[in-house]
């Protein structure tokens, strides 16, 4: 009985360790199917931009900045980026903005990245780019300490939708910061930022639009409230 037992322990362990070599071959090839994927659209990509076609040059980029299909290379993505940048478009003038911000295949700079995010958010009217200015002027790098022109690029940003700029006019409206206090207003903006909530908490895990409204909603009577209520109804982006 114990020989049978023994031998039927044995063979489960084989059976189990049989089972474990599958599946781990199995997801190595899976995952080897998805590596030549995207190194097969790398090449596509990268053959394209190699023609001269802008948007594949910032797709490129983007590919080698992230490190998809190929190593992650950020000077490559910087050349490319500026390559499409130089011809105007604008998501690649906002990706440079950002590289020279975080100092990411390039030396960090903050002036160059406001003069690459200036571009994009002036006549590009990119939100991101938009956003990313007025965090440099509320913040004074490489463009002066100025809440007034961070509030401006702000509401530009947050009129189109931009979640973490929306959070931020609240901030503006609640505390005051270059405009008049408004309660009122600052409950519709940070109404409009909750459903965006993990886009605002990937720029600072503390902002909380749902708990900053609660917060505004204290200090507020029913009726501004029930105004701010029908005015983020109402609200609709700018297009």
């Amino acid at each position: 009985m114990r020989r049978l037992l023994a031998w039927a322990l044995g063979l489960a362990v084989i059976a189990g360790a049989v089972l474990w070599l599958v599946s781990r071959d199995v997801v190595r090839y899976q995952a080897t199917e998805e590596e030549l994927r995207l190194a097969a659209r790398f090449e596509a990509v990268k053959s394209l931009a190699e023609k001269g076609d802008i948007a594949s040059a910032s797709a490129l980029a983007g590919l080698y900045r992230e490190g998809r299909g190929t190593e992650r290379d950020p000077r490559a993505a910087w050349r490319w980026y500026s390559n499409a940048a130089d011809k105007g478009l604008v998501g690649a003038q906002f990706a440079l903005g950002s590289m020279y911000e975080a100092g990411d295949g390039v030396k960090q700079d903050s002036y160059r990245a406001a003069e690459w995010y200036s571009l994009a958010a002036g006549l590009g009217r990119h939100a991101g780019a938009q956003f990313a200015l007025g965090q440099l002027y509320f913040h004074g790098r490489g463009k002066p300490n100025d809440y007034g022109e961070a509030i401006t690029w702000y509401r530009k940003a947050a009129k189109q939708g931009h979640g973490p700029a929306q959070y931020l006019m609240g901030a503006m409206h609640r505390e005051g910061w270059a405009v008049k206090r408004d309660y009122v207003e600052a409950y519709m903006w940070y109404s409009l930022a909750i459903p965006k909530a993990a886009q605002v908490r990937a720029v600072d895990r503390r902002y909380d639009p749902a708990k900053a409204r609660d917060e505004v909603a204290a200090k507020m009577n029913k009726f501004q409230i029930a105004e701010a209520e029908r005015k983020a109804k109402a609200w609709r982006p700018a297009r």
